[in-house]
């Protein structure tokens, strides 16, 4: 079965007033202390966790929204995703 994921169930959604109404599969934003590598984000930098069979939709998004995923890791059965910002 092919999941399909929009870009909110991967990053969260944010309401009118700026603060977070869902945070996606978001484990961690910048400034934040990653569970997955234990240490703080750089800026403009998201950690996400999902399973094999969001990994394609999720990696997809993330390469869309921050241009480019620094690290992958698999435990316990999740994959753990490190994206950072690209600026040209």
């Amino acid at each position: 079965m092919t999941v399909k994921l929009t870009k909110n169930d991967v990053l969260g959604a944010f309401g009118t007033d700026g603060i977070y109404t869902s945070k996606g599969l978001v484990l961690a934003v910048s400034d934040e202390v990653c569970p997955v590598w234990k240490d703080v984000l750089p800026f403009k930098s998201v950690t996400v966790g999902c399973s094999f069979e969001e990994l394609e939709d999720v990696q997809y998004w993330l390469e869309y929204v921050y241009g480019s995923i620094t690290n992958i890791i698999s435990l316990f059965g999740r994959f753990y995703l490190r994206a950072k910002w690209v600026t040209a």
